[in-house]
């Protein structure tokens, strides 16, 4: 019967996971943050033309917010349902502050936006962003309990 032994040295792996953590800030949170602005605009286009569809006039609202990805620098923005009855200056994606701090603000400009998305007296709210936000929020915590889980077991459970 031959047999195996693997040794792991918990030091060693906690200098590589320190190395690793070093770079969270200029490797993995900038793409992160805007890969899950992606998904949640994509979330947002996709309730507003599928999920809840608004009573289309124009397509200016949805199109806010694909100039918004557009303007933010998302690749696959293009691709997002829009509408050329698109103004410039319907929707801007901002970017700040840095590392662990970063984060995105996306803005629709159409002057109708918020009436669209919390309702008015006589229309249902289209909660396009809260449903979009809420999925989002889903999405994170699933993956940062299996990242922990992850960090957990290579540790042997502590």
């Amino acid at each position: 019967m031959s047999g195996f032994t693997v040794q792991v040295s918990t030091q060693q792996f906690r200098r590589e996971l320190d190395a690793f953590l070093r770079l969270l800030p200029a490797d993995v949170v900038r793409p992160a943050v805007k890969k899950i602005t992606f998904d949640v605009l994509a979330d947002i286009v996709r309730g507003i033309t599928v999920d809840a569809p608004t009573r289309v006039d124009t397509g200016r609202y949805r199109a806010g917010y694909r100039a918004a990805g557009l303007s933010g620098g998302l690749q696959g923005a293009a691709s997002l349902p829009g509408s050329p009855e698109a103004q410039a200056g319907d929707g801007e994606m901002i970017y700040s502050g840095e590392g662990l701090e970063f984060t995105s603000e996306v803005i629709n400009h159409v002057d109708y936006a918020m009436l669209v998305e919390n309702g008015t007296m006589r229309m249902r709210p289209g909660n396009h962003v809260k449903r979009a936000l809420a999925a989002a929020k889903v999405d994170i915590v699933a993956v940062t309990e299996e990242l922990r889980k992850g960090i957990s077991d290579a540790f042997g459970g502590q």
